[in-house]
């Protein structure tokens, strides 16, 4: 439904990326948790796959993040554009109109 209406779009991105930044802090939470200092000694093969996975997940969720907020910005200058060209042709119409 957000497809072709950029101010629908925009609300959905902005909700997502509520959801990305969320995940993303819960994830470097549990990161802090399991390494709580910076010694690799509380690693064993089990616990550093763990923490490989999480990682990747940190990754991934700040990926999306990124990508969320390069794709907002970039959808209020369309936006913006968009509404620079109505108020463009809606002040033509109103000059014609009034001439």
């Amino acid at each position: 439904r957000e497809l072709g209406d950029p101010q629908r779009t925009l609300l959905f991105l902005t909700q997502l990326r509520v959801l990305f930044a969320d995940r993303l802090a819960t994830l470097q939470k549990k990161e802090t948790e399991m390494v709580s200092t910076d010694s690799w000694d509380c690693f064993n093969d089990e616990t550093f796959c763990k923490y490989a996975l999480l990682r990747s997940g940190i990754h991934t969720a700040s990926s999306e993040l990124a990508w969320c907020d390069e794709s907002i910005d970039l959808l209020k200058i369309l936006i913006a554009q968009d509404l620079a060209t109505h108020m463009s042709v809606k002040t033509v119409e109103i000059l014609e109109k009034n001439a």
